[in-house]
């Protein structure tokens, strides 16, 4: 039987007063992460367990061999020997992107990687994978995005809705340093609420060149939703 390989992603069930989106953009998932190109047999799939410490490294080879300088965006895709640990043990060129320098980067890229191990019937079982690891200028220019969300306190919304989006500035650490209501809800008490859990949320800092940078950024707040329901 084949098996999709899977990032570990976080449980979005719980029942929120608000839906927050920050800058305009849905982060359930992360448009620069690796994507699947193969699949190996198992009855379990590897996991990414580190795709924060994937996406580093991937900053990290762009500037470090000059593609961020050269505006390079190419993919290559690797294969992968992850062990019974979930360790990569091996790696090599799958397809190239006929760049030799970004080959070589995303191979680099590639034993970062850490799983959870595949499983063949409650069994660890060593296999290859493969993915596709992309190179490209937004991984440098990259907006301010949460690490820790500050939810809500409970509204009682009688039926209300509507969005409150907040004004963020962030600064090189993550830190707010100035919040204020962009566009309004009608409702005044959920604004206030939307600005102050606004204010208490932490950042990955926004990236210019791949330099923390200070930039403003929004939060948008849904009256009556659920987080899960925008993912």
């Amino acid at each position: 039987m084949s098996a999709a390989l899977a990032s570990r992603g976080r449980n979005g069930s719980k029942r929120l007063v608000a839906l927050a989106v920050f800058g305009g953009v849905a982060v359930a998932g992360c448009a620069s992460g690796p994507t699947v190109s193969a699949t190996t047999g198992s009855s379990a799939a590897p996991v990414i367990v580190n795709q924060h410490e994937i996406l580093q490294a991937r900053r990290h080879e762009y500037r470090a061999t000059g593609m961020m300088e050269q505006g390079v965006a190419d993919t290559a895709v690797v294969q992968m020997l992850v062990d019974t640990v979930g360790e990569v043990e091996d790696v090599k060129v799958g397809v190239s992107s006929e760049n030799e320098t970004l080959d070589r980067a995303a191979l680099s890229v590639a034993r970062v990687h850490r799983f959870e191990p595949a499983r063949n019937r409650g069994r660890a079982v060593v296999v290859w994978v493969s993915l596709s690891i992309s190179f490209e200028p937004r991984l440098c220019d990259f907006p301010p995005l949460p690490d820790t969300v500050f939810m809500m306190e409970e509204l009682n919304a009688e039926g209300r809705r509507g969005e409150t989006t907040v004004s963020l500035l962030v600064d090189e650490r993550g830190v707010v340093r100035e919040a204020k209501v962009e566009t309004g809800s009608g409702w005044d008490r959920f604004d206030q609420a939307a600005l102050r859990a606004a204010r208490r949320t932490r950042y990955h800092p926004g990236l210019v060149k791949c330099e923390p940078a200070e930039m403003w950024t929004t939060m948008t707040y849904g009256l009556g939703n659920r987080m899960d329901e925008r993912r």
